[in-house]
């Protein structure tokens, strides 16, 4: 799904990057912000990215982000004590028009106990993405306003 923002030249955010599977894609030819609070996990993806020799920048979120092209929020929010701001934030680094590359699952088997947030049949994770003024394009990917 990330395959065509390769050699773009633009700016991408990857907010909860993990161990940074989506920067290191996105850094193919881009600016890639990361957004990711576990030093063990920036750590592994620095050491990725200097093998590909790709450059990814990390900041710590404290700041707002703003004016990117693409963002990624792969299976972060369900991990954070504030979903609702989290994803406010990503959708708020997007420049008009800019896409998000989105899906966390915030319900268990039972739909009891949220756990994780939007799957693409959830409406209350659609709702959620509708009401920061972005529009749904398919199950994972969404635009700004």
């Amino acid at each position: 799904h990330l395959q065509p923002f390769r050699g773009q030249g633009q700016r991408a955010l990857d907010y909860g990057s993990g161990i940074g599977t989506a920067a290191l894609i996105l850094a193919d030819g881009n600016r890639v912000t990361c957004v990711e609070p576990n030093a063990t996990l920036r750590d592994f993806t620095k050491l990725r990215a200097d093998r590909l020799g790709r450059n990814i920048e990390f900041v710590n979120g404290n700041k707002p982000l703003r004016g990117y092209d693409v963002a990624v929020c792969w299976d972060v929010l369900e991990h954070v004590a504030q979903p609702a701001r989290v994803a406010k934030a990503v959708a708020g680094a997007l420049r008009p028009g800019g896409l998000l590359f989105a899906d966390s699952d915030f319900t268990d088997a039972a739909g009891d106990h949220p756990m994780h947030y939007t799957r693409s049949d959830d409406p209350h994770g659609v709702k959620l993405w509708e009401g920061l003024g972005l529009r749904r394009l398919s199950d994972f990917w969404w635009q700004k306003e």
